[in-house]
């Protein structure tokens, strides 16, 4: 057979539909909720905080967190599942180095919130704690 009889093999970029852009949602999955002024914190986050959009506002304090101390809640927060060897640097759930004294098996997916991100949310009682409470940031209330 002549090579100019063979037709040519459609390379694999050709063989995939066309690439659609994310979605303006899914960019936004992974950012700081806007209308939450970063806090600070980037570690394990208890589920109290998660589920109120204080991600940034929780902390690190074994015993409990500020948020959850002040709101009289129990301060639980997510094992990882490798509790005892990760090696994700990035991981966001709690480890037994951390030390945290309530940690429940979360599901894989992670926990779930109860309301959506541009609805109006409490603000967090270590945010008023550190003196910037206030009308400054819209979509929080005192």
């Amino acid at each position: 057979m002549h090579p100019a009889d063979q037709h040519p093999v459609p390379s694999s970029s050709e063989t995939r539909s066309p690439s659609r852009s994310q979605s303006r949602a899914s960019d936004l999955r992974w950012g700081d909720p806007k209308d939450i002024p970063n806090g600070g914190y980037a570690g394990p986050v208890c589920l109290n905080c998660h589920q109120n959009w204080w991600n940034t506002w929780c902390d690190d304090s074994p015993d409990g967190c500020y948020n959850c101390q002040a709101k009289n809640e129990i301060c639980r927060r997510p094992q990882c599942e490798n509790l005892h060897n990760c090696q994700n640097k990035n991981c966001k759930r709690a480890h037994a180095s951390d030390q945290f004294v309530d940690t429940y098996p979360a599901p894989k997916n992670g926990p779930k919130r109860n309301s959506k991100k541009g609805d109006d949310h409490e603000e967090p009682p270590r945010k008023r704690q550190a003196g910037l409470a206030g009308a400054e940031y819209p979509g929080l209330r005192a």
